[in-house]
């Protein structure tokens, strides 16, 4: 009954976040477009049209904003697909390796954009390819080591393997950095 930490989208929070990371591109739209969109997590959201985002696509490619356009897109993709059936979603003509490549084309256009890494460890999370996701979250973590979320749901793999000391010390990071959720998760799976 533990979910992990969602995955990032771009779009209006229900409350201002405790925590901003600076994106210049993601400015320079807010900018353009007398907007104040921010990162949330997809729980945090407090509303987005997906459908406006499709179409802003070219114009975020115009403003020459191509990181922003691919992780974007990449959140499409990754809502469309996870609002689908799961035994249908194999068969999608989405699949989640295009949602991944989106999201590492957005980082390589822009390498201060760990979001789109943190959500391809989202996904591989998803999959339970713990594996790989613990190799995107540790990427995270090495990048911005105040990443409470990468710590968050890498300590949730480490308790789901039995790897509880681990598992704690994330836990224990993820609640300094201001995730308190993880303190409950602490006294009841990581004793």
């Amino acid at each position: 009954d533990i979910e992990p930490i969602q995955y990032f989208v771009i779009g209006l929070p229900k409350d201002t976040p405790t925590r901003r990371w600076h994106n210049a591109d993601l400015e320079k739209y807010n900018k353009n477009h007398n907007t104040n969109l921010q990162f949330c997590t997809k729980n945090d959201l407090y509303a987005i049209d997906y459908t406006n985002i499709i179409a802003d696509f070219d114009s975020l490619i115009a403003d020459k904003s191509p990181a922003i356009a691919y992780f974007n897109r990449a959140n499409v993709r990754l809502n469309e697909l996870e609002s689908l059936p799961e035994d249908i979603r194999g068969n999608s003509y989405l699949d989640y390796q295009s949602v991944i490549n989106d999201f590492t084309k957005a980082y390589q256009e822009d390498s201060s954009l760990v979001y789109a890494l943190y959500n391809i460890g989202y996904i591989y999370l998803s999959q339970k390819d713990f594996i790989k996701a613990i190799e995107y979250f540790n990427k995270v973590l090495e990048i911005n080591p105040d990443f409470a979320e990468g710590y968050y749901n890498r300590g949730l793999i480490y308790i789901f393997q039995g790897r509880t000391e681990q598992g704690r010390e994330d836990l224990s990071k993820a609640g300094e950095l201001g995730l308190y959720g993880a303190y409950n998760i602490l006294r009841r799976y990581a004793k």
